[in-house]
């Protein structure tokens, strides 16, 4: 299971990157395949990747949505992806 951390700073204050360091070192034997953190404004999310499919090889999260600046990471398996990715027509 890859492992996860974020900052969120209240009141609009921006949360530096570099705050995840020490969080995603921490959890480097959780995620021994890859480490990315992202900020936004005031929240920073950091994700220790753990890769058990080869499609989170070529996955970096935190993802990040630029229309409305919203942030994700998550560690998640979907055991049906073939039959998703047909019913709603995507590749």
């Amino acid at each position: 299971m890859s492992g996860i951390c974020g900052v969120v700073r209240p009141g609009g204050r921006t949360s530096p990157h570099d705050e995840l360091g020490g969080m995603l070192n921490a959890l480097a034997q959780r995620g021994p395949d890859a480490r990315f953190a992202r900020s936004e404004g005031s929240a920073a999310l950091g994700h220790a990747l753990l890769a058990a499919t080869p499609e989170a090889m070529v996955e970096r999260l935190p993802l990040h949505h630029p229309p409305s600046g919203c942030m994700i990471t998550g560690d998640i398996r979907i055991d049906n992806r073939g039959e998703l990715l047909a019913a709603l027509s995507l590749d």
